[in-house]
């Protein structure tokens, strides 16, 4: 981990996708200083690096996750384009996605043709896009 790196909060270990993006502006022996954006305006405090979980580690996960639901989906015969968004967001947590990544994860579902040639890889590629910031 070094200064600049995208990194998320973790805030509660039992569930995936459960944190909030930040930037490591400084580096301590056990802790880093982070800022977080927010409405109200940028928010800098000291967390434990434990705490943290690299951008790449944190997208890698959630994509582990949708594909699982996936994989699940299609052995059962259907795929997450013929779900309703409520049921897509319960298959999603209950593979292990906290609740709001859930949703978000389902809504990037919506721009995805799921007729077309490679729908998944589709569907994939735009949660990356939204999860993993460009370098």
């Amino acid at each position: 981990m070094d200064i600049g790196n995208a990194v998320y909060l973790v805030n509660d270990r039992q569930t995936t996708g459960a944190g909030v993006p930040a930037v490591v502006c400084g580096l301590y022996e056990r802790s880093a200083r982070i800022v977080i954006e927010r409405e109200e305006g940028t928010k800098a405090f000291d967390v434990p690096l434990w705490d943290l979980l690299s951008a790449r580690a944190y997208t890698a996960a959630i994509l582990r996750v949708c594909y699982s639901a996936w994989e699940t989906l299609d052995r059962q015969g259907r795929s997450p384009g013929s779900l309703r968004e409520a049921d897509l967001v319960r298959e999603l947590a209950g593979a292990g996605l906290a609740q709001s990544t859930a949703e978000m994860c389902a809504r990037l579902c919506w721009d995805v043709d799921w007729r077309a040639k490679s729908p998944l890889s589709a569907w994939l590629k735009a949660v990356r896009s939204f999860y993993l910031p460009r370098v």
